[in-house]
């Protein structure tokens, strides 16, 4: 499913379409056609199935996402066009392009994203449906992912941040879902106090609800839960902790 097409050298919105006329995706140039209706969300299809095109991959919860985000922030342009990408949704006047994961994903290419916006001068976030990630394993592209600026999406409509400690590619612990508001961007150099390392943060999440002091508390965590043999028995404990340092910072 895909949101946006060309009408001539323009972007036209897929509501905005008619359905007798044929448009070309901005992706791979194949003819889209507009379908949808009351009780399928209206959208652009292929005429001819592409070999590889991203916008034809597209599932109604990327699309979804991407109406929330625009909702939520409605200078927002959806479909922004660069150099070799197009963006789900691209902040300008912040040099924020939000990047929309549903589906799994190499760690090539999720390098490969995140080095081209940032050639561009763009600062790339990662928003990662909690249906496909979040989970016990990591995949080789969310371990980098974690390493960069990103949040989980949940079907209830939210982003979240969360601590959590993973090894061996396994997440051995996560902390409680703390909200955040991507509406509020908070440009600040950011120290690699534990595992994470991120250039940009947004107001609600685990950076912005704890100082320096904090920080220094969440790596002891993560390095004595890493050694612990009997790990299982801690889990509690440190839940607990958690807790507590997340709501004497809110």
């Amino acid at each position: 499913m895909q949101l946006y097409a060309l009408d001539k050298s323009s972007l036209i919105l897929a509501s905005h379409a008619a359905r007798d006329q044929s448009y070309v995706c901005p992706e791979c140039h194949g003819l889209v056609r507009k379908r949808g209706g009351e009780r399928r969300q209206t959208h652009f299809y292929h005429v001819r199935r592409p070999a590889s095109c991203r916008q034809h991959g597209k599932s109604l919860a990327h699309l979804q996402i991407q109406l929330h985000l625009k909702s939520l922030i409605p200078r927002l342009s959806l479909e922004k066009k660069f150099p070799d990408r197009i963006a789900d949704a691209c902040w300008d006047e912040q040099k924020i392009v939000f990047e929309v994961q549903c589906s799994p994903l190499s760690l090539q290419e999720a390098k490969s994203r995140n080095e081209d916006y940032l050639k561009q001068g763009f600062t790339p976030v990662w928003i990662l449906h909690d249906r496909r990630y979040n989970r016990m394993r990591l995949s080789p592209a969310e371990a980098y992912l974690r390493t960069h600026t990103a949040t989980f999406f949940t079907d209830g409509r939210s982003f979240y941040d969360q601590f959590d400690v993973c090894q061996n590619s396994r997440r051995v612990f996560r902390g409680p879902k703390i909200g955040v508001d991507l509406t509020k961007p908070l440009k600040k150099p950011l120290e690699s106090l534990f595992s994470r390392a991120w250039s940009l943060s947004f107001q609600g999440d685990l950076f912005h609800r704890t100082g320096k002091k904090e920080l220094v508390y969440l790596k002891k965590i993560e390095r004595r839960y890493r050694r612990a043999r009997r790990w299982i028995q801690w889990k509690e404990a440190y839940k607990f902790l958690l807790y507590r340092l997340l709501e004497s910072c809110t």
